[in-house]
């Protein structure tokens, strides 16, 4: 009787065809992947698994890099987190229905849990990587949105800074005023 990693092995190519159908029908987020951003580093994150189901070993002792990868590739074309754990699901399911139409089983039960593992395991990696990329943009879209406020607010700062003084010279006061009036009617529509 076959194992498991054997199976996954032999038909790594018809679960990779199964499962573009697969992620193409049930992705929602974003623009439609075209094959290869679908396929990604299936391939490679398969040969992962088929290494820890024959070495009874978790995932993480035989790597995860791949799993990151994809979720940075995920983050990279702007998919939904929800998306990326869901591809996690869909490749159990294509696994099983792979191993259906290939009469191949009854497996046992400890194979398919240590699978459900792996899988687990790639989904964490990826949603982790997926996350901190995330968190990433996102603390760089505010330190740029914080220094063009910084730009704003400062010119007509100094400019209301120089009027103060001016007034307080007794110099030019009505120039000064409008300066003023100008600066202080910038700052706020800025706040």
């Amino acid at each position: 009787m076959k194992t498991l990693a054997k199976v996954l092995n032999e038909r790594r190519e018809a679960i990779a065809r199964r499962w573009i159908e697969r992620v193409r029908g049930h992705l929602s987020s974003g623009r439609a992947l075209d094959e290869e951003e679908v396929l990604d580093s299936l391939h490679a994150f398969l040969d992962e698994v088929v290494a820890a189901l024959e070495a009874g070993t978790p995932l993480q002792e035989t790597g995860t890099s791949v799993a990151q990868a994809h979720g940075a590739q995920r983050e990279i074309l702007e998919r939904d987190i929800a998306d990326v754990v869901r591809e996690y699901g869909l490749l159990f399911e294509v696994i099983v229905e792979e191993c259906r139409a290939a009469g191949a089983g009854p497996f046992d039960p400890a194979e398919y849990a240590h699978l459900v593992g792996c899988l687990s395991r790639g989904a964490a990696e990826a949603v982790r990587e997926f996350a901190g990329l995330r968190a990433l943009e996102q603390r760089r879209q505010a330190w740029e949105h914080f220094a063009f406020l910084a730009h704003e607010i400062r010119n007509p700062l100094q400019s209301a800074r120089i009027a103060a003084q001016l007034l307080r010279s007794g110099g030019q006061s009505e120039r000064a005023a409008q300066v003023l009036e100008r600066s202080l009617a910038q700052l706020s529509e800025t706040v």
